[in-house]
């Protein structure tokens, strides 16, 4: 049995012209333009919300660990909430429930600004916003990245990943620049208000995509069957496995993003502003990479990208760790902005075209479910800061994944094949 891995353009006319989709195919799509502006304001939303959230930890207790312990809730929140998530996002119109997890949101920035503006706002009522924000995130991240896919199809998936990560990238680099300053100049309140906005205008532009997303026939299908499919498929299917795997170690790689704040900070004593400018040069990086994605979408070997990017993620990590110059530290926020668009568009690109189509949801939200062990790491960060220095959480949450990618570079056979034509390996990378 011979199985084409790498994505073939298909024919579009009757004597089977084939056609390379781009950037420009699917930034004509007037519905993907929406959910490309919306997603770009929810995005903004979230990074002046964490910023917001990050700093007001540090002022109210100034401890590592707490500030770990925060993102730490809310990835569990996540992880507990994903499967009901992506089950939702097979039985509910997924533009509707994007909407409503987005107005979620919303509020819970309200609220949050209102308690630091009266002047109330103590940790408890952080744990709380990270459990509600960690909720509407598990309720929304799978139609995220489905309905993407109901917009755009198969053929133009991964340049309509790669486009609509540079939304994300264009206002991961300003909005952080954005909360920086609103902290300095409006206050922590006036920031969680400035989120708010973002949400709030993203919502409006999602209202105006016609497509609903919903699939169709499965409403009354059982929860428990639907939970015990996806299991076994993801069982049998050894490239999800080691997709799952490679996942499941950002718990290391998610380190950086506590250590972050504590770096502008207490080492290099550069404010909310510094920590701002730290996220533009983050931002920057991640729209150069944008670019590069979609000059180069139809890629091969999307399983190596996957790996070789996760190995320069933690090389930037070190590099940051021992940095004690801030134009140095740009620096290493610009390498490790190249990043995630490689490593986002290579994982979601093999997840959805390699899994079948009635439980695609479902295996997109056992991978962001999986995927919050990065905050779980959030947590260790702080506590490892707190009792060994700010340097050691990085250089060893850095040496310990480089060690897991040389271990799935020797062994990860399905997913470095991922995108060659090989007769022994089927398209969910098991042995025939």
């Amino acid at each position: 049995m011979n199985v084409q891995f790498e994505e073939e353009p298909v024919a579009d006319n009757d004597h089977g012209a084939v056609r390379r989709y781009g950037a420009r195919d699917v930034i004509a799509d007037k519905n993907f333009r929406f959910l490309w502006a919306a997603n770009g304001l929810f995005f903004g939303g979230q990074q002046i919300q964490l910023i917001a959230t990050q700093w007001l930890t540090l002022t109210l207790t100034g401890s590592r660990t707490v500030l770990g312990l925060m993102t730490a809730i809310q990835g569990l929140a996540v992880l507990l909430a994903s499967p009901a998530g992506g089950i939702l996002a097979e039985r509910t119109a997924r533009r509707n429930l994007l909407m409503l997890g987005r107005l979620g949101l919303f509020v819970v920035t309200i609220i949050m600004g209102a308690l630091v503006g009266f002047g109330v706002a103590q940790i408890w009522h952080l744990a709380l916003a990270a459990i509600a924000t960690g909720i509407f995130v598990a309720f929304t991240q799978p139609a995220t990245q489905t309905f993407l896919y109901d917009l755009v199809g198969r053929e133009r998936l991964m340049p309509a990943i790669a486009v609509n990560t540079s939304a994300s990238s264009f206002t991961g680099m300003l909005g952080p620049v954005a909360g920086g300053m609103m902290i300095a100049s409006i206050g922590v309140a006036g920031a969680f208000y400035g989120s708010a906005v973002g949400y709030f205008v993203g919502i409006f532009l999602m209202g105006m995509i016609p497509i609903l997303g919903k699939t169709v026939g499965l409403e009354k299908a059982n929860i428990v069957s639907d939970l015990v499919e996806v299991f076994n498929y993801i069982k049998g299917s050894k490239i999800t496995l080691w997709l799952y795997g490679n996942s499941l170690v950002a718990f290391f790689g998610g380190m950086f993003f506590v250590m972050r704040p504590v770096y502008a900070r207490e080492v290099l004593d550069v404010g909310a502003q510094g920590l701002g400018i730290m996220g533009l040069c983050f931002g920057m990086g991640s729209l150069v990479s944008v670019l590069l994605v979609t000059s180069i979408f139809n890629v091969k070997r999307k399983g190596m990208v996957l790996i070789i990017s996760t190995i320069v993620w933690d090389v930037g990590m070190i590099g940051f760790a021992f940095s004690h110059s801030f134009p140095l530290t740009l620096a290493f926020e610009f390498m490790l902005g190249l990043v995630p668009p490689f490593w986002q568009s290579s994982i979601m690109t093999i997840l959805q075209t390699t899994a079948p189509d009635r439980i695609r949801n479902r295996v997109v939200s056992t991978h962001f479910m999986i995927f919050q062990a990065m905050f779980l790491g959030h947590f260790m960060a702080g506590a490892l800061a707190d009792a060994f220095g700010d340097k050691f959480p990085l250089v060893f949450a850095a040496i310990a994944r480089i060690l897991v990618m040389l271990v799935m570079l020797v062994m990860a056979a399905p997913l470095k094949n991922y995108g060659r034509t090989d007769p022994m390996l089927d398209a969910s990378g098991n042995n025939i």
